[in-house]
């Protein structure tokens, strides 16, 4: 499936998360493939995320499936569809939930490296 065939599965605008447009300028970001694993049947994936300029959020977008995220410098806002907004930093992991729409913004912190905000 497409991305775009996966957001038709997921209900309402697709530009609100809980009813408002989240705060920040979306742009997407390359990403880089570290490490490929199977175990029992399932395959991992680590991707190095470059990150953001404060300021800056990703798309509103889904994941097919629950995604695991760790902040490695800054501060990200997570906010998900359905859920409070929650601010994680750098060596916090969170959880994506599958399916549900959702966006980051870098919100920066004490050990921001000239305004850049990375995570896996």
């Amino acid at each position: 499936m497409k991305l775009s065939d996966w957001r038709k599965l997921v209900p309402g605008d697709h530009h609100l998360i809980n009813g408002k447009v989240p705060p920040g300028i979306p742009i997407g970001t390359n990403s880089t493939i570290l490490d490929i694993e199977v175990i029992l049947g399932t395959c991992f994936v680590t991707w190095n995320i470059p990150g953001r300029f404060v300021g800056f959020r990703t798309p509103i977008h889904v994941h097919p499936r629950p995604q695991e995220v760790c902040v490695r410098t800054g501060a990200v806002l997570t906010m998900i569809d359905g859920r409070d907004d929650t601010i994680n930093g750098a060596g916090e992991c969170f959880l994506m939930p599958q399916m549900t729409k959702m966006a980051n913004l870098a919100i920066g912190g004490n050990d921001t490296v000239e305004g850049d905000v990375g995570y896996t």
